[in-house]
């Protein structure tokens, strides 16, 4: 595996799981590894463990929350005084929640730690991603989006809450939303690819029952085994050109039926920049349709 020496990787919840065997692998690699996360002490000291097993002292953490506007553009600001390029974002990091919750910004917290944060991360980090040339926006999606029950007029689910239902959905209109973004960015040196890593056993399962959990361990992947995939789109030169598609694992998959969904692909990109307007005023060429 080639070297990612000079080269700077985002990556978003590193604390445990595939984030972190991916943070891990990138970090053996030589990258300088930039992680964005919520809980000072646990990024800090999963930092350190990084350091230690690698022996890479290139890893910055950086405070963002992905349920809050104000911390992601606060987050991108800081990421671009710190560097002057970003080769690599991984979106990886999520939840899974059992109740109805929202977040400072009065939104579903499901909705928008999963997917309205990270696009707005992503929308506000362009810029460096472009300039930086080759750059890849991997991310970490789930094929539960096949079961989502998607409804344009209870998107926050405030009516018959159900978690999967607001995991599932969430992961469909971020693949739909993300992709339509790959084409509006696709002569611009920047890939975007989805990818589901296959059913892993992490931390999005701790609130299940003791019981239900130590069954489904043995039907799932390890984070190690999760994280393959992931590392495999961020580094082989194999995937370098290809952008605007899902990946099942290491294989793609046609779910980006253009005739059958861009509209729907249109509306939720209105919905999601709309949400962003409500705060702050999204990058230029990003408006409404």
């Amino acid at each position: 595996m080639k070297t990612l020496e000079g080269k700077v990787c985002l990556i978003t919840g590193i604390t445990s799981g595939i984030g972190k065997q991916v943070a891990l692998e990138l970090a053996r690699l030589g990258a300088t590894i930039a992680v964005a996360g919520r809980n000072y002490h646990r990024n800090y000291y999963a930092c350190q463990e990084i350091i230690e097993e690698t022996g890479n002292k290139n890893i910055e953490f950086f405070m963002c929350d992905l349920s809050s506007f104000t911390s992601v553009k606060s987050f991108t600001q800081d990421f671009k005084n710190k560097f002057n390029r970003l080769d690599i974002l991984i979106n990886n990091a999520g939840i899974w929640g059992s109740e109805y919750k929202t977040s400072v910004d009065g939104i579903e917290l499901t909705l928008e730690t999963n997917h309205l944060g990270p696009f707005l991360l992503t929308l506000l980090l362009l810029d460096i991603l472009e300039k930086t040339g080759s750059s890849r926006i991997i991310n970490v999606s789930s094929s539960s989006y096949k079961l989502a029950l998607l409804n344009f007029d209870n998107l926050e689910l405030k009516e018959g809450y159900n978690g999967f239902f607001a995991y599932s959905q969430s992961k469909y209109i971020s693949m739909l939303v993300d992709m339509y973004l790959a084409e509006k960015i696709r002569n611009t040196g920047v890939t975007l690819n989805s990818i589901h890593p296959g059913v892993v056993y992490t931390g999005i399962f701790k609130s299940f029952n003791p019981i239900i959990k130590l069954i489904i361990r043995f039907f799932m992947y390890s984070p190690k085994a999760g994280a393959a995939p992931i590392i495999y789109l961020a580094t082989s030169d194999k995937v370098e050109k290809i952008t605007g598609v899902y990946f099942n694992r290491f294989h793609k998959k046609r779910y980006w039926r253009k005739a059958k969904r861009m509209e729907k692909a249109k509306k939720l990109w209105n919905i999601s920049i709309n949400y962003i307007k409500e705060f702050y005023e999204v990058p230029s060429g990003f408006e409404p349709l």
